[in-house]
């Protein structure tokens, strides 16, 4: 799912718990890192291009994803990068670790043009230097976060945005 980001109307469903515990996470819908040098102190910021963000739907039927580790040292970080008119709903996540550098949320790192987080929850850990949230770090236009849970440790930059 990471490079084919799921199309407009796709829909999985979780049938089980899943534990990820013995492998790294890539979220779905990061496509290819390309260095846009867009950071200031010389620094380089890698953003997924933007040819592959979640665009179906993720019932997680109540089910629990376990041992996310995410580390990507990019921005739009999370179980999802970025979703655009999708949905997560009913979906769990426990003793996760996501690590990014910009935009990392717990669930999804970019939330657009009428995406939703319904009755989700997320417990772990997330690290960024900027831009985070615990759910989702970015959420723009018409997206909803509605009904969701948090128990999370944060560890950012000081002068941290989120």
């Amino acid at each position: 799912l990471y490079r084919f980001g799921g199309g407009e109307g796709t829909y999985y469903k979780l049938t089980n718990d899943i534990d990820l515990s013995a492998k790294p996470w890539m979220p779905i819908g990061i496509g290819p890192i390309v260095d846009n040098k867009a950071a200031t102190n010389s620094e380089s910021v890698y953003f997924p291009k933007q040819r592959y963000p979640f665009k179906g739907n993720i019932d997680g039927n109540g089910k629990t994803i376990r041992g996310m580790c995410v580390d990507v040292s990019g921005c739009y970080v999370g179980f999802v990068s970025r979703m655009i008119s999708g949905e997560i709903k009913n979906l769990n996540f426990t003793d996760s670790t996501v690590k990014g550098y910009k935009y990392v949320g717990g669930i999804c790192g970019n939330l657009s043009e009428g995406s939703s987080i319904v009755s989700c929850s997320f417990s772990g850990k997330i690290i960024a230097q900027d831009y985070v949230g615990g759910i989702c770090a970015n959420s723009a236009g018409t997206s909803i976060i509605l009904g969701c849970t948090l128990n999370f440790e944060l560890q950012s930059d000081p002068n941290c945005n989120g």
